[in-house]
């Protein structure tokens, strides 16, 4: 179960870091000077640009849930283990 619950935080941290790689690319810049210089509220609320936030977001949280949760299922293991 432990090796099941493992790939799936392992795919759900590739999807995560894939998608915060893109927009990283996209804007050129991280998640958190996007957020610092508004660049929502520079681009008017464009459906594409407010869509991008909430992923990126969603994304850049997903990232940290994930290494969290790998963290704490490998430390776990080494309880129960060693």
């Amino acid at each position: 179960m432990r090796l099941l619950l493992e790939a799936e935080y392992l795919r759900r941290l590739g999807r995560y870091r894939r998608l915060d790689r893109t927009l990283t690319q996209k804007y050129g810049m991280t998640f958190e000077e996007f957020m610092e210089r508004r660049v929502v509220q520079q681009k008017g609320y464009t459906w594409d640009v407010e869509t991008d936030a909430m992923d990126w977001e969603m994304a850049v949280d997903g990232m940290r849930t994930m290494e969290r949760k790998l963290r704490e299922l490998r430390e776990s293991g080494r309880v129960q283990h060693g």
